[in-house]
């Protein structure tokens, strides 16, 4: 199972607007190259489904995926509800920071679905999902953006506690 954290900070422009730009899944696709499509399936003020495609290393990954709105607490979880790996769950994060600017975090915990080739698959995985969620950010924020390198980890002690987060 792999999981990764890919961090981001945005100059210039407030965390409510961050999360507004982050939560409009359906325009990624317009402002990013690493996203072919997003079609929005259904939606209200605190959750959305949609379906995604996105370019994945050499190939194409696709998932229906269900998140909810927190803007209350910077917080936008997902899971995939269907798709082309077994598990695909995590959040995006939007916190002010007290010298003004505001950081993103998005996080993810996936299985391939392939015990055997996970040392090979993963790695592989959590590069395209790098340069994917760097491409959203630079797609979304501009020049407004500085995306950190990604953090990996493995499962134990330093595993991001997600219960808190989670759809249920």
């Amino acid at each position: 199972m792999g999981k990764i954290t890919i961090r981001g900070t945005i100059r210039g422009l407030p965390a409510d607007e961050v999360f507004r730009r982050i939560a409009a899944f359906p325009d990624y696709p317009g402002m990013c190259e690493a996203v072919r499509r997003v079609d929005l399936i259904e939606a209200d003020d605190q959750h959305m489904v949609t379906d995604w495609e996105v370019n994945f290393h050499r190939g194409i990954l696709r998932w229906k995926e269900r998140a909810e709105f927190r803007p209350e607490e910077g917080l936008i979880p997902f899971t995939e509800v269907d798709g082309d790996v077994d598990e695909f769950t995590g959040y995006w994060k939007v916190e002010e920071r007290p010298d003004g600017h505001v950081t993103v975090a998005f996080f993810v915990s996936f299985d391939i679905g392939i015990p055997t080739l996970e040392h090979i698959l993963d790695p592989i995985a959590e590069e395209a999902l790098y340069d994917n969620v760097a491409s959203i950010l630079t797609g979304l924020m501009g020049d407004a953006v500085t995306v950190e390198p990604p953090e990996y980890q493995s499962g134990g002690a330093d595993r991001p506690r997600l219960d808190s987060v989670i759809i249920k």
